[in-house]
Formats: C-alpha cells, sequence, structure tokens
C-alpha cells in the first residue's frame, strides 16, 4: 500500500519540526499557501534585515547627552555650514559616515585668505563652481571631530543632512561644542531620533 505524506510536509521538506511547522501555517495564513523553501526563507530574511548593523551618524553635547541618531546608509552624506570669522563668508564642509569613520569628502569657500585653503589637495581636485571654490578629496577621516557652534553674530553654524534643509543650530547650542561621531547600530533604532534641542530635520 502506497502511504503518501500529508502535502504541507511534501512541499515544505520538513517532516516534523515544530518550529518550521508553525512558520509554514503562518506564511498560509498570509496567501502564501504552498510556501515551501522559498516562502521559509523570505520569512527568515526579515529578522535578518532588521537586526543587521549598520553606520550612524551619533552627535552629542559637551555632557555626552545624545543630541541627533540619524541612518546614515551607503551613499548618505551630511553637510556642516558656518561663516568664517575672519572673511565674514559661509563655508560647508560635506561628509560621509564609513566603516565606522567620519570621512569629510569635500570643502566649499567663498573667498580665500587667512584661515581657507587655497591650494588642491595632492590627492583630490579643485575646481571653481561660482560662487563656490570646492576642494574634493579625502580630506579629513576621524572617529569623531568636535563641532564649535556659534551665535547669531559669530559662526551661525547649520547642519543638513543628505538632500535636506540647512538646519540652524545656532539658536538651540549657542556657543557650545558637539561631538559629531558614528556608530554601528541595528534598523530597530529610529532613524532621525533627537533627545535634546527641537532639530527640524525636513
Amino acid at each position: 500500500m502506497d502511504h503518501k505524506r500529508p502535502p504541507c510536509q511534501a512541499d515544505s521538506g520538513f517532516r516534523n519540526p515544530l518550529f518550521f511547522r508553525a512558520v509554514a501555517a503562518w506564511l498560509r495564513g498570509c496567501g502564501l499557501s504552498r510556501p515551501g523553501l522559498p516562502g521559509l526563507a523570505f520569512f527568515l530574511m526579515i529578522p535578518s534585515i532588521v537586526f543587521w548593523p549598520v553606520d550612524m551618524l551619533l552627535i552629542r553635547d559637551e555632557a555626552d547627552r545624545l543630541v541627533l541618531r540619524a541612518v546614515m546608509p551607503l551613499g548618505r552624506t551630511f553637510e556642516t555650514q558656518y561663516f568664517h570669522s575672519v572673511q565674514l563668508s559661509p563655508v560647508e564642509d560635506l561628509y560621509h559616515v564609513r566603516d565606522g569613520l567620519v570621512r569629510e569628502w569635500q570643502g566649499r569657500v567663498q573667498a580665500q585668505g587667512v584661515g581657507l585653503p587655497c591650494v588642491a589637495l595632492s590627492h583630490g581636485r579643485f575646481y571653481v563652481d561660482p560662487p563656490w571654490t570646492v576642494f574634493e578629496g579625502e580630506v579629513m577621516t576621524l572617529p569623531e571631530f568636535a563641532l564649535r557652534v556659534g551665535t547669531t553674530v559669530i559662526g551661525r553654524n547649520q547642519l543638513r543632512l543628505g538632500n535636506g534643509e540647512w538646519t540652524p543650530l545656532y539658536p538651540i547650542f549657542p556657543g557650545e561644542r558637539l561631538y559629531v561621531g558614528t556608530a554601528r547600530q541595528t534598523l530597530c533604532a529610529r532613524g532621525e531620533m533627537v533627545t535634546r534641542g527641537n532639530l527640524d530635520l525636513r
């Protein structure tokens, strides 16, 4: 007499393990009546994606309180802007976060003089994109750097994530020193999270 296994066991490839039978039942409840190994693999990928570590941008104040945490996937950048105290013109710096380091990749200035670069990097490039003079290349690579925030008179520091709008820092942290660093955390952590101040990251 030919004895056949129940279809659900034949499809899944597992005989009796309770866990896999429960997963197959859950997938059938989601509309996948014959999930098999592809459906099971998809289900098991979900926690891998959620708990996979990614680079995070972390900004803390002088008391080591978290100011900002933001997910920094490959290709996403952040920028800082301030007004130079001597030239009184804007300066912008663009950064990447990768491999546990903050990497300054580009600097933009509108004037040359004391405290501002005037020659191209040996391993980068220099070009003019009016009104900006642009210095491009890996200028600085650090696990963390200090960002001194000015006031409405000096500095007027701002921050921008990706292609978002500039967010003024000086009304919230006037005269303070912020520490900009990175860490690898899972996607379970919230994307943009502010725990001090009222940063409007639009």
